[in-house]
């Protein structure tokens, strides 16, 4: 899988925060299905007011060894709903050892 402006990481995954002053993704839309080599998008909404500390995105595939460090930026969503919104561009490279094969994409700001 990979990310335009994305870097894999083979570090130890950074510490969550739950807190209510991290950054919190409210709303997404996500393809359904990954499809081998087609582009896709997920697209992420939050109400974080300092969107603009936002620069990068983290994303992880269940029992994975890597994660990717996509840089991007949250921004005022167009539609003028009070969100701030993030896309991040993908493809899915063919993978024998994936065809046929269910996984779980996570994300996190």
């Amino acid at each position: 899988m990979e990310f335009e402006n994305g870097e894999i990481s083979d570090d130890a995954l950074p510490e969550w925060q739950s807190v209510e002053e991290a950054p919190q993704i409210t709303e997404y839309s996500v393809p359904l299905a990954l499809q081998f080599n087609e582009d896709f998008t997920i697209t992420l909404k939050s109400t974080y007011l300092k969107y603009e500390e936002v620069e990068t995105v983290i994303v992880y595939v269940s029992n994975a060894t890597n994660y990717i460090k996509v840089s991007e930026i949250l921004e005022p969503s167009e539609t003028d709903d009070g969100l701030y919104e993030m896309q991040i561009k993908g493809r899915l490279n063919e993978d024998d050892n994936l065809d046929g094969e269910e996984f779980r994409v996570h994300v996190a700001l």
